[in-house]
């Protein structure tokens, strides 16, 4: 009788614990967001991040992973390069950090509003988005050959790989509309950390 009571008090706990503990709360969207974080950004932002870390994409990173290619060197922990594992920093590095703040440019661009007219006239913060655009799939063909271009940062999972060919004779074609569109007698574009928003050195 005593076990039989030890369960029936047992699972009249388990029921309780169970019928009091869920509850649904909605805790708002800002809940599991960092109060320190940074969710959206002004264009001479987004200009400036694109540019700086291009310049970031090489050095140590470029030295180390074909050593460990051909077996010059040897990783004790991470083992992953050495066994010919390409991990894809650099690679979502061009198209997250980099390529994606451009066509943000671009489209924002395509109806700017008074604030932004002050960081740039429409001209000149596409023309330059456009210009560093190619920049960076250049570079981004030359490493890897074939690579998403057309579908790029469209939300598709699985873009398909223009040919390097293609590539090249878009980005010649887009330079020179980036180019076309600089204009000196318009506001210069902000957050240009290369040539300070010197459209004529962009035309360059």
């Amino acid at each position: 009788i005593q076990m039989k009571q030890i369960k029936i008090a047992v699972l009249a706990l388990l029921t309780f614990a169970s019928l009091s503990s869920c509850n649904n709360e909605d805790f708002g969207d800002n809940y599991n967001k960092d109060a320190n974080g940074i969710y959206s950004a002004d264009n001479r932002s987004l200009l400036s991040g694109a540019i700086v870390n291009f310049s970031q994409n090489g050095g140590n990173a470029y030295f180390m992973a074909p050593q460990l290619y051909v077996q010059h060197q040897s990783q004790v922990t991470y083992t992953t390069e050495q066994q010919y594992g390409l991990i894809a920093g650099a690679w979502s590095r061009y198209y997250v950090n980099q390529i994606k703040n451009l066509d943000t440019i671009i489209q924002n661009y395509a109806n700017p509003t008074p604030e932004m007219l002050e960081q740039g006239s429409a001209q000149n913060m596409t023309g330059v988005a456009k210009i560093f655009r190619a920049i960076i799939y250049k570079r981004l063909t030359d490493t890897y050959g074939d690579a998403p271009y057309t579908e790029a940062n469209k939300g598709i999972n699985l873009p398909k790989f223009d040919k390097q060919e293609d590539i090249y004779k878009s980005l010649i074609a887009e330079l020179k509309a980036g180019r076309d569109m600089l204009n000196s007698a318009q506001t210069k574009p902000t957050g240009d950390p290369l040539y300070d928003g010197n459209v004529d050195k962009w035309k360059k």
